[in-house]
This record gives structure tokens, C-alpha cells and sequence, in this order.
């Protein structure tokens, strides 16, 4: 590794090559978190939801499949449980215990949609059970129906308070920006000390979401000194706190904390948050990253290794003739040359997600919303897919999952005034306007310090005329102060 020079200009250019990966490793935290937590639900169903809840006796046929199911279900086989459950519904049909165990095989295979239908079908017939409230609403979030998640985790809550439904249902107030009500489900939980690392780093997180940083530097700290393996992502969260405070120093310290337990890493995710800092302090090492990530907007990502080199060869070419094509307008040939890299590669998240945008260009946004969510559900990390699914979603009039989806960006990527306005934009359609006034103040404060939306924003002047409205609700002072900035922007 070569030292990096005083003038910044080599890094500044590493940074920014790699600053598009920021959100990555924030999302990861928060993602796997979710989905483990609902798929850990799913696994031990069986003793929750068994017990007295069987409508009739079952056949000695049906026993064996169902037991057959929960074998093949426990040893990571749900594919073939589906199968076994399928045929024990068939002769028991209705049976509240196989519709709730064939909802968690579903949930393994991430087929939201198949086991919210057999948890809601399960709950018609056993109305009030906490643990199928508990597993519908982890599969509403899953779907991104956050409100819907919320009533059910409530409802789950009141009967049974499991850690688990709390931490989802704070998972789901974030959100849906109901940032006062996650802190209040996480505190719990740190009381309770359940899931409690987790729950601070979540919490230090929301907290950072609602300025208070000072708060969220204690909740990061704690989790450093208790649990060396989450120190990583909290120094990154530490640093951009202490940077927001304006306490450069310890911004870049923990940086370079975070450098020496993954350089790659911690230098991609900090950079947003002292990128003007770099320019100036030539004592971070500096070398290209091992495993650079590659925007589907750009550069391709790389096929699995385990695809033989015709193939990888071969989907590399259509997927770069696509990307061509599509930014000539070329749609038709565009959609022919990436259904040509599925075929060679159909596990390529990138080849479903550029797939999913010439759709979206072609106006075909229910097709496009299905390659968006197949690309989530194979790569759960995938930011790409999140944006163009809160997308399609807009455009087929689904605020409500639009809105989760856009919480999720917003988590990963707390500073972009872009996502902030959009956020506050749904808001406004949505007639939740103390959240809508919220979200436009906080995007003309992290354009002041970041001058990105000018740019992003380019000729919206229905933009700026909605935070101006917005800021009508303020006093004179701060009427004064937002004034400034919309004025700024427009120029």
C-alpha cells in the first residue's frame, strides 16, 4: 500500500470512485437483520403455532407428509418441505399448523406474497394467535406495507411482547419516518437487553436520522466497547456524527480505526462524510479497492465464479450491449440483448435490475417492479434494486410501499438531500404534512452543507415552490433562514 500525497488529488479520485458503495454496508446491517429476524421466526414456528391449534386429527398420510416437511424444513431444505406441506393441505385442508409451516417455507424462499396469503389464512381461522400476527406482519414488512406491518406487530405486542415482533415493528416505524416511535421500540428492548447491540446500533442510527448526534455517539460507543465484532460500521457511524458535529478530529480518528479493520471497506463508506477532510491529511494509505463494487448504472458486476468463462463471457457482453442500447433509447433491442444475459446468467442482480429500467423507460412498470424485486430478493444488499422498486411502486400509484422503500435508502443514506426531498414529497401526497415540513427543511440543511440538490433538482421549480409552501408553517425567523436557501438553490 502506497501513503497518499498532500495534494489529495489521487485520493479524492479513489474516494469518490468508491463513495457510490457508501450505502452498501450500512443497508447490510439493517437488511439481514430484518430478514434473519423473520426468517428465524419462520424456523421455529412449529412449537408456537402447533400447540392446540389444529382444527381435526390428522391422517396417518397427512402426519407423514407434515412430519416429512418440518424434517426437511429444519434441514435447510424448503423447497422440498413445500412440497411435503402442499400434499398434507390436501388432505387436511385448512389445517392451521401446515398453512403456518408452509408460510415459513414460503418465507424462506423469500415468497412474501405465498406466506402473507397462508398467515392470513391461518389468522382467519385462529384470530388473535400473536405468533401468526407476529409472522403476517414480518411478512407485510417484507412486502414493504409497513402500516399494515405495524398493525399486526401491534396487535402481536399487546398479547405477547416478544423482542422479536418489537425490533420488527421499529424496523417499520423507521420506515415510514415515525423516527420518535422506533427510539421508544428500541429503548425498550436495551432495557429489556434483548437484542440489545442491535437495538443500540439501531438506535444510534435513528438518532443520527433526528440530529441528535450527541445521542447517537453514545449509542455507537457503547456497542464498540461491548462488541468488537460490530466495531467496523460503528466507527463509520461514530465518524459521521462526530463530522456532522463538526468535530473533525474525531471524525477522522475513528476513520482510521475503522481503516485498520478494513481499509476497502471503511474508506469507501466514510468518504461522504469527510470528503472535504481527505483533500487536506495525507496520512490514510491509499490503494484501489480488492473487490470494487460495480454500479449497474456503470460498470457491469462481475458473474458468479462458479459460471464457466463462455458463460461469464458471454452474459459481460449482452449486458454491456444493453447498456448501449438502452442509453441510445433502443428499448426493444435493449430488453432482446438483457433477456440474452439472463439466459447465460439468470442469478446476474445486475442483468434483472437493468432489465427492470428498461422496463421502466418502456412504461411496462408492473414487469419492471417483478425484475426489481426478483434482483432484491436474490441480493437483499442491492441499493440499485431498492431505488428502481420504490420507483415502479410510484409510478403504479403504491405510496405506502414506495414510502418503505425510501426509508430504506434514507437509513443507508442519511445525508443525500435528494432522497430526503422525496421522502418529504410522498409525505406531502400522503397529507402527512409535520413529516412533509420536516423532510424539506432537513434537505435544504443538508444541501447547505453538501450543495448537491441544485443539481439534482435541476429545473424543478415545482420543487422549490413546495418547500416554499411548506415553509409557511414557520416563524419569521426561519421563514427568513429557508428563504435563503431556496433562493440559493434557484440560482
Amino acid at each position: 500500500m502506497s501513503r497518499g500525497t498532500t495534494d489529495g488529488s489521487p485520493r479524492q479520485k479513489v474516494f469518490k470512485t468508491r463513495a457510490k458503495a457508501l450505502p452498501q454496508l450500512l443497508l447490510k446491517t439493517r437488511t439481514l437483520t430484518l430478514i434473519v429476524s423473520a426468517l428465524s421466526a419462520a424456523f421455529f414456528l412449529k412449537p408456537a403455532i402447533a400447540q392446540g391449534s389444529r382444527p381435526v386429527r390428522l391422517s396417518p398420510e397427512a402426519e407423514q407428509h407434515w412430519r416429512q416437511g418440518q424434517r426437511l424444513l429444519g434441514t435447510m431444505q424448503p423447497r422440498l418441505a413445500l412440497v411435503e406441506f402442499d400434499q398434507a393441505l390436501k388432505l387436511a385442508p385448512g389445517n392451521i399448523a401446515i398453512l403456518a409451516a408452509r408460510g415459513a417455507c414460503l418465507m424462506r424462499l423469500k415468497d412474501f406474497e405465498g406466506a402473507y396469503r397462508d398467515f392470513h389464512a391461518a389468522l382467519l381461522k385462529s384470530p388473535g394467535q400473536p405468533d401468526l400476527l407476529r409472522l403476517r406482519g414480518t411478512a407485510n414488512m417484507c412486502l414493504c406495507e409497513a402500516d399494515r406491518a405495524i398493525d399486526d406487530l401491534s396487535q402481536a405486542i399487546a398479547i405477547k411482547p416478544t423482542a422479536q415482533a418489537i425490533f420488527n415493528r421499529a424496523t417499520c416505524y423507521i420506515q415510514t419516518a415515525r423516527y420518535e416511535k422506533a427510539i421508544d421500540d428500541y429503548t425498550n428492548l436495551i432495557k429489556r437487553r434483548a437484542n440489545l447491540y442491535p437495538s443500540l446500533f439501531q438506535r444510534g442510527r435513528v438518532y443520527y436520522l433526528l440530529d441528535e448526534y450527541d445521542k447517537a455517539i453514545v449509542d455507537f460507543s457503547a456497542v464498540i466497547k461491548a462488541d468488537p465484532n460490530s466495531a467496523l460500521k460503528c466507527y463509520i457511524c461514530r465518524g459521521r456524527a462526530f463530522a456532522a458535529k463538526g468535530r473533525t478530529d474525531l471524525a477522522l480518528a475513528d476513520l482510521k480505526k475503522a481503516v485498520l479493520l478494513d481499509d476497502d471497506y471503511a474508506e469507501s463508506f466514510y468518504a461522504p462524510a469527510v470528503e472535504s477532510l481527505i483533500e487536506s491529511d495525507a496520512r490514510l494509505e491509499e490503494r484501489p479497492p480488492a473487490n470494487e463494487q460495480r454500479s449497474s448504472t456503470g460498470k457491469l458486476k462481475s458473474l458468479s465464479s462458479k459460471q464457466s468463462q463462455s458463460n461469464q463471457e458471454a452474459g459481460d457482453k449482452y449486458l454491456a450491449e444493453a447498456l448501449a442500447l438502452k442509453e441510445k433509447k433502443q428499448l426493444a433491442r435493449a430488453l432482446a440483448a438483457c433477456n440474452l444475459a439472463l439466459k447465460a446468467n439468470g442469478r446476474s442482480t445486475t442483468a434483472h435490475v437493468l432489465k427492470g429500467k428498461i422496463l421502466m423507460d418502456s412504461g411496462n412498470y408492473k414487469a419492471a417492479l417483478a425484475c426489481f424485486n426478483q434482483a432484491w430478493t436474490m441480493d437483499n444488499l442491492n441499493l440499485d434494486a431498492v431505488r428502481g422498486r420504490a420507483e415502479a411502486n410510484a409510478a403504479l400509484g403504491l405510496p405506502q410501499r414506495t414510502l418503505a422503500d425510501l426509508g430504506k435508502l434514507v437509513l443507508a443514506s442519511p445525508d443525500d438531500p435528494e432522497l430526503r426531498f422525496r421522502q418529504a414529497e410522498l409525505f406531502d401526497k400522503l397529507k402527512r404534512s409535520k413529516e412533509a415540513l420536516a423532510g424539506y427543511l432537513k434537505c435544504l440543511e443538508l444541501d447547505h452543507r453538501k450543495e448537491l440538490l441544485k443539481n439534482k433538482l435541476g429545473k424543478d421549480k415545482d420543487a422549490y415552490f413546495r418547500i416554499a409552501q411548506a415553509t409557511q408553517a414557520l416563524s419569521a425567523e426561519q421563514r427568513r433562514k429557508a428563504s435563503v436557501r431556496i433562493e440559493i438553490l434557484k440560482h
